[in-house]
């Protein structure tokens, strides 16, 4: 098949070999934890029981798993592959310019670059991944209708949520390796106060709180049990802020159990889970 190449020149080009397809790190996301995590924040506003309840709860738990889908497909691949590929390829016609446009100018190759990524579209990324990134769109569509009914705190979130997935694709170089501390806030953090936020104006307490079992699922996902003891004693902290000595007391006695016994299985995800649980309680008093 005779093809232009983006010189303007013509190529002589048969078919292509196939291409690497993207793959999700093994690092997949606990997803079962965010419901839980919207479950917690909603039991810690105090205001579960108000009319209408169960269907924000249901909205915010479907907006939490949105943020998932787009996190997992757009922050959880490896896209070297799909790049590379695109950095090497030449096939395509361009497409209509302007009129009067002169061969060699910023108009032309525009023209060329364009034609370009049509075919690299049509012929490679979109065959190969096409579901991915329908998936994507279907899930930032439903964030959006979830996130304007929930009202502006949950607009904003949404808003956070979509700013963290592009830090991590930025500093993780597009890998499918993001940073344990991002996909914390992305699993547990933002859930948290979106499950909060559905039914009462964010504190800063909980904010915070919610940042250190953040900080908390980042040392058992990477396996830094430094890390883990941060995020728990900014919790704690936050109970004793807050002037909850019942929730400091149970995150304490949680924390303590964890370390001097043998992990659950999973890593420690179980005592996270008990220990989210246990403050979403104690804010309530």
């Amino acid at each position: 098949m005779t093809l232009l190449t983006g010189s303007g020149g013509v190529e002589e080009q048969g078919s292509t070999s196939a291409p690497t397809p993207l793959h999700l790190r093994s690092t997949a996301l606990r997803v079962w934890v965010t419901p839980v995590a919207v479950c917690s924040g909603a039991i810690a506003s105090s205001a579960i029981a108000t009319d209408n309840w169960l269907l924000l709860l249901a909205m915010a738990v479907l907006l939490a798993m949105a943020w998932m889908v787009v996190w997992s497909v757009v922050a959880g691949m490896n896209w070297t592959p799909a790049l590379t590929s695109w950095r090497g390829w030449t096939k395509g016609l361009p497409i209509r310019s302007v009129p009067y446009t002169q061969p060699g100018s910023d108009a032309a190759k525009a023209a060329a670059a364009t034609g370009q990524f049509r075919t690299w579209l049509a012929e490679t990324f979109l065959p190969q991944h096409g579901i991915a990134v329908s998936a994507v769109l279907a899930a930032v569509v439903i964030a959006i209708v979830l996130a304007a009914a929930l009202g502006a705190q949950a607009v904003l979130l949404t808003i956070v949520a979509m700013c963290l997935t592009q830090v991590a694709v930025v500093a993780g170089r597009g890998a499918g390796s993001p940073n344990a501390i991002l996909r914390g806030l992305m699993t547990v953090g933002l859930p948290l106060a979106l499950g909060y936020a559905a039914f009462a104006p964010l504190t800063l307490e909980l904010a915070a709180a919610a940042v250190g079992l953040s900080v908390a699922f980042a040392g058992i996902v990477d396996s830094r049990v430094p890390l883990r003891h941060i995020g728990y004693g900014i919790v704690l902290a936050c109970m004793l802020i807050a002037r909850q000595p019942i929730g400091a007391f149970l995150v304490a006695v949680l924390w303590a159990a964890q370390t001097f016994t043998r992990p659950m299985r999973g890593g420690g995800m179980g005592w996270l889970v008990v220990s989210m649980l246990a403050a979403a309680v104690a804010f309530t008093q």
